[in-house]
């Protein structure tokens, strides 16, 4: 025998005033057919984590008399919007009901248009508002593509962002396209190359930034993207309990370790010299263009530094080809500062001695 479907609708308050205003609206709402609460109550917190809320700012559920209204949300959607001008009241106080301020507001709106009263009018007629819109245009990260949503909590100060305003979503685009901020470029690239990085939710990815920001601060030595990779791989790998502890050793590690000392041996640099054989050298001023051309043929096995020509076939046929390892190593060099002063084998070499993490 089956069980009778039947129609949850819950009000959630958002907990306190510091959660509203980062929030920007008072209350959430949710509606679902479910076989009993406890189901519509997962399924309320599943819509609300794909919205990218947590739940831990919302005030426990209250049950409501299912809405008649015309603009009720969709099913399963956890919706924003409705409860701006409503509140659960009623005799039972489980009917969402208009505020008063807000009822008597719509009246009058609604008077006025018909009456033709209200701002005076223009000599054609056409009243005009000077009133700036009430709320800011806002974009739900969780929305956004992969790499603007870990920019968003990169720009967030610590603080979870759920939303991004107009100006926040162009400073993101700006720091994906400031290819000198090699901190910001390292956090993109090692993110798009760690699996569970990829697909972490907005909590996770949130804290992940948070820890890359402790352990790599902007103000300090910027990191290889080979240790930024280790980094995160180590962070996803370690158990919830323990990454607090893990991004306080990254830190101390790299704090207390040692600059490399040069070592002067001006007898020995004479001899390695004259036993090294000569670098190669360019018949021409390096492009971006060409420098990609040697890093393509840095994947062939078959290379000799002095004469590129026989394996520029297969650097056409793997640039043509848009194949991953080369194109995050050309992702990779593009950010490096004055890449063009970097003479062939150094080029080739970054492929050749590269981790594994970007060959794969």
């Amino acid at each position: 025998m089956s069980i009778k479907q039947e129609e949850y609708s819950f009000y959630y308050k958002v907990k306190n005033e510091s959660a509203r205003k980062r929030l920007g609206f008072k209350a959430g709402f949710f509606w679902c057919t479910a076989k009993k609460q406890s189901l519509a109550l997962s399924r309320g917190e599943l819509a609300m984590d794909a919205a990218g809320f947590d739940e831990a700012d919302f005030a426990r559920p209250v049950r409501v008399h299912f809405p008649v209204e015309n603009d009720i949300p969709p099913e399963g959607v956890f919706d924003t919007k409705f409860c701006e001008n409503r509140e659960p009241g009623g005799e039972d106080g489980k009917t969402l009901t208009l505020i008063p301020g807000a009822a008597s507001a719509v009246k009058s709106d609604e008077t006025e248009l018909a009456d033709g009263a209200g701002t005076p009018a223009g000599e054609n007629g056409i009243q005009e508002s000077h009133n700036p819109p009430a709320n800011p245009q806002l974009t739900v990260v969780a929305t956004l593509p992969f790499r603007h949503r870990v920019l968003a909590q990169y720009i967030g100060d610590g603080e979870y962002l759920y939303h991004v305003d107009t100006d926040q979503k162009k400073e993101i685009a700006c720091l994906e396209m400031d290819t000198q901020n090699t901190t910001v470029q390292n956090l993109i690239l090692a993110a798009e190359n760690v699996e569970p990085f990829k697909k972490a939710i907005e909590h996770d990815i949130h804290k992940a930034v948070n820890a890359y920001k402790q352990v790599f601060p902007v103000d300090g030595k910027v990191p290889e993207l080979c240790t930024t990779i280790k980094f995160f791989k180590e962070w996803f790998s370690a158990e919830h309990i323990n990454r607090g502890l893990l991004v306080k050793e990254w830190a101390e590690r790299l704090k207390n370790k040692p600059a490399p000392v040069k070592k002067t041996g001006p007898h020995k640099v004479i001899v390695d010299d004259v036993n090294k054989p000569e670098r190669p050298r360019r018949s021409e001023k390096p492009t971006h263009r060409t420098i990609n051309y040697e890093l393509a043929c840095g994947f062939c096995e078959e290379l000799d530094l002095n004469n590129l020509r026989p394996a520029m076939d297969f650097a056409k046929r793997i640039i043509a080809e848009d194949r991953e390892d080369w194109k995050r190593m050309s992702m990779t060099v593009g950010i490096i500062p004055d890449i063009k002063g970097y003479d062939r084998q150094t080029i080739i070499d970054l492929v050749r001695k590269a981790p594994k993490a970007v060959h794969n």
